[in-house]
């Protein structure tokens, strides 16, 4: 589409000047009113692509790197979790009445490290499905652009 509109701004141009030559008013006056509407939509269509539409070439490496950061995340909180699981039950099993319990299970601090793990897989889960929406908006910019897929 960009490629379109520079072309027929460039053809208004080209008219202006050979209205120009030849004292065809009339003519030259819609080429000029020509030229500048193009130039403007040129314009315009510049500074969407630019301002939305900048990372549209790196995308898919910025989705693929949360990916493997969650996968990560994912094992990590598997290890915990079955660490966690681990030392609860030793810790249950050598108390035996249940105001221990319940004063013993706040102590354990890893389970924080979990909910914190937590929040960030689902941080970055947040962040993909926002990489992705931003993926589909593309199709726009590239059909502005060159009329891409």
């Amino acid at each position: 589409m960009l490629i379109v509109v520079v072309i027929l701004c460039i053809l208004a141009v080209i008219v202006c000047r050979i209205a120009e030559d030849k004292d065809w008013e009339s003519t030259l006056f819609i080429s000029v009113a020509g030229a500048v509407t193009f130039g403007i939509i040129a314009l315009i269509i510049v500074i969407t692509i630019g301002t939305n539409g900048y990372d549209m070439f790196v995308i898919d490496d910025k989705i693929e790197l949360y990916e493997e950061e969650n996968q990560n995340i994912e094992k990590e909180i598997t290890t915990i979790v079955n660490n966690y699981q681990g030392y609860e039950k030793d810790i249950i099993s050598g108390i035996a009445d249940m105001e221990t319990i319940v004063i013993k299970i706040p102590e354990l601090k890893s389970s924080e490290l979990v909910k914190t793990q937590m929040q960030l897989y689902v941080d970055n889960n947040n962040k993909i499905k926002e990489l992705k929406e931003r993926k589909i908006n593309t199709k726009v910019y590239k059909w502005l652009l060159y009329f891409g897929k």
